[in-house]
């Protein structure tokens, strides 16, 4: 498929909170939440999270009935002595809080019910796990007493109990302050690739349970529940014929096989390609309807529901800009050192952080380290220049500035691969992969992308 020419994104990645808070922080998956600042319990990890999960799901197959009675009494391991913040709570397969700790939402009904930015987090846990099995759900919690706003990330897992039931079994870690774009009281956020997946997943499932002409009626009916926000349902048969059409119903009946996108992008023959394989994403352009129809750069996920049709979705937001390719990335960080070169290393940093210049880009930003790990350059994170991250590791304990200066010191320039929170998707962990060089003996320079949706 053709390439998409990149809009410049900053603005709105930075209205995002660009803050990453990669590994530290913590919150419940569900219920009561951490106290913020100094109050707040020490850091929860993404193994200390799926390892609890692991063990509910075990106990729960060799015995529900106890296991969801000890998670209700808060009894150890289904909660942290420890860490209070972090416990199990499970979901039965209809959105209800079978088990948690806390007395005042267990065995409430939680379909339906969005988080303070309008995602239905809950329901895309369930749908999720009915379709995958396990994975990681983003939302953003208020955090009661301070009335913060914060991220939180949940692992979940489907399994079967000893009693013929399924559960989703759960358990969450905070990932950072949320400093989304506000109006108000009210913060809205465009939703992420994950939201996309998880929310095309449930009408896959709701089809499977319903029947084409019933799921189809709900799919196109305003303000149900396959309206969420930005989100809404397409539906297509193989032959490119639009059967439903949550955004604009007029679309029913056009056959748009030979549509093509403001740069040429054949997107219905592509998403019919891809829904032939099961399911996939693709990156084109299209009108926003909620932007008053402005063509805007949009990541659309399609999955095959069986032989005769499918369903898609997607987002506008910047989980919606492809990531920068590497040979972007060694251009742009090949413009920065010859700047730094050519104007000295205060000159050069005190223009890196500008997000409004040259080397601040929707995707791509210069980093950069002296020798010892100290930060000297982060755009994206400010508050962290002047920290030494010498001792940086991601989740699979990779030393990421120690591995930067350890090319630097070498080859003078390489590649590094490792995991990182990645804003424009709603602060997700995925693999990055940063390309450095050494701008000389005192300091090097870098940038980085993420790997493309999958």
């Amino acid at each position: 498929m053709r390439r998409i020419p990149w809009t410049v994104l900053a603005g709105a990645l930075l209205a995002l909170g660009l803050a990453v808070l990669a590994g530290c922080g913590s919150a419940p998956g569900g219920g009561s939440s951490a106290s913020p600042s100094s109050a707040r319990p020490a850091p929860i990890s993404r193994q200390q999270v799926t390892a609890l999960v692991g063990v509910t799901a075990a106990a729960l197959r060799k015995d529900a009935a106890t296991t969801l009675a000890a998670i209700n009494a808060g009894q150890a391991p289904y909660k942290d002595a420890a860490n209070p913040s972090l416990y199990a709570f499970v979901y039965d397969t209809n959105v209800t809080l079978v088990a948690n700790p806390d007395p005042t939402v267990r065995g409430q009904s939680m379909r339906g019910k969005p988080d303070v930015v309008g995602t239905l987090f809950r329901d895309q846990i369930v749908a999720g796990a009915l379709a995958v099995g396990s994975g990681w759900q983003q939302y953003v919690y208020r955090q009661p007493g301070s009335g913060g706003l914060y991220l939180k990330s949940t692992y979940y897992k489907l399994v079967t109990g000893s009693d013929g039931q399924k559960y989703i079994v759960c358990a969450g870690r905070h990932v950072g302050p949320f400093k989304g774009a506000t109006s108000g009281t009210a913060v809205t956020t465009a939703p992420t690739q994950a939201d996309v997946k998880a929310f095309v997943a449930r009408a896959v499932a709701y089809a499977g349970a319903h029947g084409k002409q019933a799921a189809l009626a709900a799919f196109t009916a305003p303000g149900g529940e396959f309206h969420q926000g930005q989100l809404y349902i397409y539906a297509y048969d193989f032959g490119g014929t639009v059967i439903a059409h949550g955004g604009d119903a007029s679309l029913v009946g056009k056959n748009l096989m030979a549509k093509k996108d403001i740069n040429g992008v054949p997107v219905i023959a592509d998403l019919v390609s891809l829904a032939h394989r099961g399911s996939g994403w693709l990156y084109f352009t299209w009108p926003n309807p909620a932007n008053g129809g402005k063509q805007e750069p949009k990541l659309g996920y399609v999955m095959k529901v069986d032989n005769g049709w499918f369903l898609g979705s997607g987002t506008y937001g910047p989980a919606a800009v492809r990531p920068p390719g590497k040979g972007e990335v060694v251009a742009f960080v090949g413009q920065a050192l010859k700047y730094g070169r050519e104007h000295g290393k205060k000159q050069a940093i005190a223009e890196f952080m500008k997000t409004s210049g040259p080397f601040f880009r929707a995707g791509l930003y210069v980093f950069a380290y002296d020798m010892k790990g100290n930060t000297l350059c982060l755009p994206a994170e400010p508050q962290k220049v002047g920290q030494n991250r010498w001792d940086l590791r991601d989740p699979k304990g990779v030393y990421i500035v120690r591995d930067f200066v350890q090319i630097a010191r070498g080859s003078g320039e390489g590649w590094v691969s490792y995991q990182y929170a990645n804003p424009s998707q709603g602060y997700q962990v995925q693999q990055k992969i940063s390309y450095v060089r050494k701008v000389d003996g005192t300091w090097l320079i870098g940038a980085g992308t993420y790997r493309p949706a999958d």
